[in-house]
């Protein structure tokens, strides 16, 4: 009887450990699964009862475009009217008509177009619709959104060494002067007199779509790492300023190591699929050449 407990006991532990790789095997790779459940399905369906939202502007949104296309879906509405709110020069909230909508299906998507450039001067806004339904109820949605002749942002650096700052920029702009200053507000980009030498970007280096990837020369002028603040003015095409735009970022030279970050769980370390299997192989053979180690002395030590 004792000896038969001894075989079980080897049996089972060699059961749990075939059990343990089997599991391994079958964990899929960090990366694989990621990319196996990273899906976005959009699907628009009539609603049951009235309602309308809002699909395009975005919720905080930044629009570079003053010819914004809005765009609503809609179900069981009689009508939609659409509101521009923003405060305007004297510190007033202002709540203007904007659009008016008289749907003949019972569901549907309503597009229009809205010129920003009549409201000069402001850049925040908050558009709302409301749908008013057959029997005098009513559903609204809202979006605020900024407009701004230009939205510039860091983009780490190249191979080379050199910031790089992506813009967008509205069709009125015909011309961009970038400097950059360190910490002291002292200029990048200037020579041993002291004579500035700014980056002047024309139209035709902007791509139809108003965006641009700016590379500053960090590395010609032996620049050293440290904060920095790139300045972009914008010109219209009367040679007007017609933006300012600030960009600060902190610079580091390219080959910095980062801190490695081998995280707490399973799931968040970098290995791969071979990596889980060999650890069982190795797990699995020495549990099991142990078990087999004392089966055997067990064995003989009953003969």
């Amino acid at each position: 009887m004792q000896k038969s407990k001894k075989h079980i006991f080897g049996l089972v532990g060699l059961t749990v450990v075939g059990a343990m790789l089997a599991a391994a095997i079958a964990l899929p790779s960090p990366g694989a699964s990621a990319a196996e459940t990273d899906v976005n399905v959009t699907v628009r369906v009539g609603e049951a009862s009235l309602s309308v939202a809002f699909i395009s502007p975005q919720d905080g949104a930044v629009l570079t475009n003053p010819d914004l296309e809005v765009s609503s879906s809609y179900s069981k509405a009689t009508k939609i009217d659409y509101f521009l709110n923003y405060t305007n020069k004297d510190g007033q909230d202002v709540r203007v008509p904007v659009g008016s909508f008289t749907p003949t299906d019972e569901d549907g998507v309503h597009n229009f177009r809205l010129d920003l450039r009549q409201y000069a001067g402001n850049n925040n806004f908050r558009l709302s619709t409301i749908a008013y339904g057959a029997t005098g109820d009513q559903r609204e949605d809202t979006v605020s959104f900024q407009y701004r002749v230009m939205n510039a942002t860091y983009e780490g650096v190249d191979g080379k060494g050199d910031p790089q700052i992506k813009a967008e920029v509205s069709t009125d702009v015909d011309k961009v002067q970038i400097q950059v200053y360190d910490k002291d507000g002292n200029p990048i980009f200037a020579d041993e007199d002291g004579a500035e030498h700014p980056i002047i970007l024309t139209r035709d280096q902007i791509d139809a779509d108003g965006r641009v990837l700016i590379t500053l020369p960090f590395a010609e002028y032996g620049v050293e790492p440290g904060d920095y603040t790139t300045v972009l003015v914008s010109y219209d095409a009367n040679d007007n300023i017609i933006s300012i735009n600030t960009v600060d970022f902190a610079y580091v030279l390219p080959g910095t190591p980062d801190v490695p970050d081998t995280g707490v769980f399973i799931g968040d370390l970098n290995i791969s699929r071979f990596d889980y299997i060999l650890t069982g192989l190795i797990a699995f053979g020495a549990v099991a050449g142990m078990a087999i180690y004392l089966i055997c002395r067990r064995n003989r030590h009953d003969r």
